[in-house]
């Protein structure tokens, strides 16, 4: 089905890119990093630091039989919709988690855990 966007410059309605393997339903990135605080004597805190930069990546949708419907845990995938923003924009994507979800009356569904660490080739 077609859309029309009406006063929607520069928005982007729907998921960018068809995924392999899977008739994708959401794609979501979560940018964090770590934090390390400096305490004073009291225990309060008195500054931060900020480290290991990642993106942890959900990809949900209807599952095929090839592509990401194949992901093997620990390895790299390929993923269509991915963006570079908010300090990652570099590294591989590993596979961290698969659930595949079956249920009486709905398709087979599948949720790929993934994430991208900068200095993780």
């Amino acid at each position: 089905m077609a859309v029309t966007l009406v006063n929607a410059t520069g928005m982007q309605f729907g998921v960018g890119s068809d995924e392999t393997g899977l008739q994708v339903e959401s794609v979501d990135f979560n940018y964090m990093n770590d934090e390390v605080f400096r305490l004073s004597r009291q225990g309060e805190h008195e500054g931060f630091a900020h480290k290991n930069p990642r993106c942890e990546i959900t990809i949900n949708g209807e599952t095929g039989t090839a592509g990401l419907a194949s992901a093997t845990l620990a390895a790299t995938i390929t993923v269509a919709n991915l963006i570079s923003a908010h300090g990652v924009s570099t590294g591989g994507v590993y596979v961290t988690e698969v659930i595949e979800t079956y249920s009486r009356e709905d398709w087979n569904k599948l949720t790929i855990n993934a994430i991208r660490h900068p200095g993780i080739t």
